[in-house]
C-alpha cells in the first residue's frame, strides 16, 4: 500500500521590533466607544486564564476592566507610531474571532410545564420566579423570540449588559425549569485580539497581540498578519514587532477599512477627491488634485501598513512618486494638511 505525504506549505514572515516607548494609560473616549467589547472579552478570558476565584461571577471584574482599559489606552496613545495607526485606524482590529467572548444574546431551554415560562411565551421578561425576575431586573433582560423545535422549546433572550457569558449560562440552568443555556454565537468572524497578562512585583504586565485575518474566514482564515505590543505596569510600551502568516503562502494586506477613530474624533475631516494614476503602477505613482487645495504632506504605506515615507509639499497639485525600488504588493496613500483635509487610497504595485 502507499502512502502519500501531503506537504503543507504554511509560511511566516517576522518583522523587526522597536525599542519601549514611553506612554499614557489615559483612556481616550474613543476607547470606550469602540473597544468596550473587545476589552470586556479580554478582561473575562484573562479572569479564566488566571484561574482565579472570579470565574463563577456573571460580573466581570471592574478592577480588571479597567486595567486592561488602561493597557489599550496606552497602545492607543502612541500616536507617533506607524503599527498603531495600522491595527487602530487602517485596518480597525477587533477581537472577533475567539469563542470566548461576552455575548449578549442566549438560547435558554425551557420547560414549557413550568408556570413561569408562559410568562416568556408571551414576551414578558417579568414573571412569578423571583430567582428569574432577579436576574431579569439586575441584567436588563428582555425576550427577542420563542422557538417551538423539535428537540425542545427554546427562548431567546437578550441583556443590556456585557456578561461572564460561561458564569450566566451555569446560573441560569441552576432554576429547574431550564434545562440549559448557550450563546447565541455566530461563527467565522475575522480578527482577534490575544492577551497574555502577567502579574509582576511591581504590577501588570500584559502582552498584546492583534491579528487581521482574511481569505476563507468561515472555515479558519487561511491569511493572517499580526502586531505585537508590550505594556508595562508604568504604561510604556514595546512594539515587539509584525508577523505573516499564509497557509498557502504570505500574501499583501487586503484593501485597508480606514476608520480613522483616532483622527475622526480629534477634529472632523473632510475629504478631498483626487486622481492617482496608473493603476496598478510599474515605475511612478502620479497624484493631481485640485489647485486650490494646499495639500502639506504625502505618506506612502508599503502593504504591511507601515510607513515608507512621508513627502513635505506645499504649492503643488501634481506629483509623480518614484516606485520601482519597492516590491510587488498593495500600497496605501494620504495626503493632508493643517485645514484637516486629506485623500486617502490604494494602489497596486507590479
Amino acid at each position: 500500500m502507499k502512502k502519500l505525504t501531503v506537504l503543507i506549505c504554511m509560511l511566516f514572515l517576522v518583522m523587526d521590533s522597536t525599542a519601549q516607548d514611553s506612554s499614557s494609560c489615559d483612556i481616550d473616549q474613543a476607547i470606550w466607544d469602540f473597544y468596550e467589547k473587545d476589552i470586556y472579552n479580554m478582561a473575562m478570558r484573562s479572569v479564566w486564564a488566571l484561574n482565579e476565584a472570579d470565574t463563577a461571577s456573571v460580573d466581570i471584574p471592574q478592577e480588571r476592566i479597567d486595567l486592561i482599559a488602561g493597557q489599550l489606552a496606552a497602545i492607543f496613545n502612541l500616536e507617533d507610531l506607524p503599527e498603531r495607526d495600522t491595527i487602530f485606524d487602517i485596518y480597525c482590529i477587533h477581537d472577533n474571532s475567539s469563542f470566548e467572548q461576552v455575548y449578549q444574546e442566549y438560547l435558554v431551554k425551557v420547560d414549557t410545564n413550568a408556570l413561569w415560562v408562559q410568562n416568556w411565551q408571551d414576551f414578558e421578561a417579568l414573571t412569578t420566579n423571583p430567582f428569574i425576575d432577579s436576574l431579569v431586573t439586575k441584567y436588563d433582560i428582555t425576550i427577542k423570540d420563542f422557538y417551538y423545535w423539535s428537540f425542545g422549546t427554546f427562548a431567546l433572550i437578550e441583556t443590556e449588559h456585557l456578561l461572564n457569558s460561561t458564569a450566566f449560562v451555569n446560573l441560569l440552568a441552576t432554576d429547574p425549569a431550564i434545562e440549559y443555556a448557550e450563546v447565541n454565537a455566530i461563527i467565522g468572524n475575522a480578527h482577534k485580539i490575544e492577551l497574555d497578562l502577567q502579574s509582576g512585583f511591581a504590577g501588570w504586565f500584559g502582552d498584546y497581540t492583534f491579528y487581521y485575518e482574511w481569505n476563507d474566514c468561515f472555515d479558519g482564515c487561511d491569511n493572517y498578519r499580526s502586531w505585537r505590543f508590550n505594556v508595562n505596569f508604568d504604561c510604556s510600551v514595546q512594539y515587539l514587532g509584525a508577523q505573516d502568516w499564509g497557509f498557502f503562502g504570505v500574501e499583501p494586506l487586503p484593501e485597508p477599512v480606514n476608520c480613522n477613530i483616532s483622527t475622526g474624533l480629534k477634529k472632523e475631516l473632510e475629504q478631498v477627491q483626487i486622481k492617482q494614476f496608473p493603476n496598478p503602477v510599474l515605475d511612478f505613482a502620479h497624484f493631481t488634485w485640485d489647485p486650490t487645495i494646499n495639500f502639506e504632506s504625502l505618506s506612502i504605506y508599503n502593504p504591511m501598513g507601515q510607513v515608507l515615507y512621508t513627502l513635505e509639499i506645499s504649492n503643488a497639485y501634481d506629483l509623480r512618486i518614484h516606485m520601482e525600488a519597492h516590491p510587488p504588493g498593495v500600497y496605501h496613500y494620504r495626503l493632508a494638511n493643517g485645514l484637516q483635509q486629506y485623500a486617502s487610497g490604494s494602489f497596486v504595485k507590479m
